[in-house]
């Protein structure tokens, strides 16, 4: 078995590429817009990618599952859970609890641990060649290294009220019921890392065991007391403000991003065409340099996103393309 962690340190998000190497059949959980890394890396192991599938809507990127599936003819598989408003408004195999997926030998079962989502997954994953039992756990946004899923970006970022409360009590049920469960070895993938958004103290570690997280996790205390109030309370203490984005991620991705497909190489415009296009009001500029020299001299109303530290994370605080549907250009050496 093959199982490869793709790693977006802008976004600290982790993207897996799961594989029977006997059959040559991959499965790519959680991908990101731009697809080509998995790609590649099916090229390089002579894998075919048949399957395609997300533990969640997402709220801090654009999936790129659509995508994917458009580049290589693979089947998307997306949750089916969360009640009749968090169906995916797209075509894909609905999967629930229990649910499996096969490749070659490798078996993905799907785990539904709703908190941080009503229909957010976790894939419990088995290499055949070896046990009948799983050894791995992608746990998507659920279970962190060291820490779990918000639960209130429901709130944050679509207007939910109160929702939170009721998604803390869920993550203590699939805590309770679904993760802790689980034999100590399991090691657990989850789908960010420190610095995300998408929880308040992320571990920097790529993975953790649900043995260490049961020793060792903040909330781990609360679950031995069965202080279901004591955890809630932790839980949605000291969250991080939700990025300006998510809702509309949240949105585009519940609908299904529009498929791309390949793209030309950027155009670069002449000074005359650029200013042109700026007095116009018919651009948007974005200058890419460091943030220093933005404010030495700029041109007046442009946006700064300094790369390649978090570009694509202040980008989309910077710029709404729901609002601003002019030409982005990039002013950049």
């Amino acid at each position: 078995m093959l199982l490869e962690r793709i790693y977006d340190e802008d976004l600290s998000q982790a993207s897996y590429v799961v594989a029977c190497q006997s059959s040559g059949e991959a499965v790519v959980v959680d991908p990101r817009r731009d697809v080509r890394p998995y790609l590649d890396l099916a090229d390089r192991h002579g894998l075919r990618i048949v399957a395609v599938t997300e533990t969640h809507v997402h709220a801090d990127y654009l999936s790129g599952t659509r995508e994917l599936a458009a580049a290589t003819g693979a089947q998307v598989y997306l949750s089916g859970e969360g009640g009749q408003d968090w169906q995916y408004g797209f075509e894909g195999t609905r999967l629930h609890d229990g649910d499996t997926v096969r490749l070659g030998k490798v078996v993905l079962t799907a785990v539904h641990t709703p908190g941080h989502t009503p229909e957010h997954l976790s894939f419990l994953v088995t290499d055949g060649a070896f046990s009948e039992d799983p050894g791995y756990l992608l746990s998507g946004d659920f279970v962190f290294s060291g820490d779990l899923g918000r639960p209130d970006l429901l709130d944050e970022a679509l207007g939910g009220v109160d929702t939170r409360f009721e998604g803390a009590r869920q993550i203590f049920r699939s805590l309770q019921e679904k993760f802790l469960t689980l034999p100590d070895h399991v090691q657990v993938f989850p789908a960010h890392g420190a610095g995300s958004a998408c929880g308040k103290a992320l571990g920097a570690l790529p993975s953790t065991t649900v043995g260490y997280e049961r020793l060792y996790a903040w909330w781990a205390p609360y679950l031995a007391a069965d202080d279901e109030e004591g955890f809630v309370a932790e839980l949605l203490d000291g969250q991080p403000d939700a990025h300006a984005y998510f809702g509309r991620m949240k949105r585009q991705n519940l609908l299904g991003p529009a498929v791309m497909g390949e793209r030309a190489e950027l155009d670069e415009l002449t000074p005359e065409a650029l200013r042109a296009g700026l007095d116009g009001d018919r651009l948007t500029l974005v200058d890419v340099r460091p943030v220093e020299e933005h404010r030495a001299g700029a041109v007046p109303g442009s946006l700064s996103v300094p790369v390649p530290d978090k570009a694509a994370t202040y980008g989309g605080w910077a710029y709404d393309p729901e609002t601003d549907t002019r030409p982005v250009v990039l002013l950049a050496r």
